[in-house]
């Protein structure tokens, strides 16, 4: 396989790539800083952008700025379930065994977290999927005068639709309480080149692979989308090796990308 081909630590194009080799150019910092500042401002924070994007490396980042800050993240993610759900998954991150309906899990989940003397942030990935009743309930678990006390924070993070229902008259209170809208975009092409040079050589790649036509080449391909551009390179990787090829060039892009399903 290619990782032993090109003398790899480990696959660089994957999610589960070491946290210290994630690509951290200027737009992720600028993330970062205003996610910090949304929860330091108030007690909701939103992230939005397209699949593939970027989004849940963000929070990935952000869980471990928390724990730095003595700060307790709770990460979830199995989003398209009922309110009570997602109360009783909160409950269990907490250490609690969730008693059987709504009312008392949520009151389990504020006695709980009033022990706590840091923040407790709610990190809520694929929130695009969470049902009417989740969204307004985490709003008035984290938001409500009754709970104004807690150091209880939310983060949703989502896709772009996640935007437009917010936009809706029911969920009015909880676009008030967001300082700042945490935009992710795709790379623009030099942040193309910048990324995959720098996942090779943190895993431990110190010549260049990919020929600059091939990157041009899977730029345009992905649209700059991080996932899609992780899929495409595997690829060419894999095809290069087979080639026994040190160098990925613009035939074995293009042979990737008439001959792969990529979508």
């Amino acid at each position: 396989m290619f990782i032993s081909t090109y003398s790899m630590k480990y696959q660089p194009f994957c999610a589960s790539i070491p946290e210290n080799a994630i690509y951290r150019h200027n737009g992720f910092e600028q993330a970062l800083a205003k996610l910090s500042f949304s929860i330091q401002q108030s007690n909701i924070a939103l992230i939005t952008g397209v699949t593939g994007s970027g989004k849940s490396t963000l929070l990935r980042c952000f869980s471990s700025k928390l724990k730095q800050q003595l700060d307790t993240p709770i990460y979830l993610h199995h989003t398209s379930q009922r309110s009570v759900g997602i109360m009783r998954m909160i409950a269990t991150s907490l250490g609690e065994e969730p008693r059987s309906y709504k009312d008392r899990v949520i009151s389990q989940i504020i006695t709980r977290v009033s022990g706590f003397k840091n923040n407790v942030v709610l990190l809520v990935d694929e929130a695009h999927n969470l049902p009417k009743d989740a969204l307004i309930d985490l709003r008035l678990l984290v938001c409500s005068s009754e709970h104004e006390l807690l150091n209880l924070k939310l983060v949703l993070c989502g896709q772009n639709r996640l935007s437009a229902t917010l936009r809706q008259d029911v969920f009015a209170d909880i676009i008030s309480r967001i300082p700042t809208h945490v935009k992710i975009k795709n790379f623009a092409g030099e942040n193309t080149q910048a990324y995959i040079d720098h996942l090779l050589k943190g895993a431990g790649v110190n010549v260049r692979i990919f020929e600059p036509e091939a990157i041009s080449a899977i730029h345009d391909s992905s649209d700059g989308n991080p996932q899609m551009i992780n899929k495409i390179a595997t690829l060419c990787l894999l095809a290069a090796d087979s080639d026994q090829s040190k160098k990925v060039g613009i035939d074995i892009v293009k042979n990737v990308l008439d001959n792969e399903e990529l979508f």
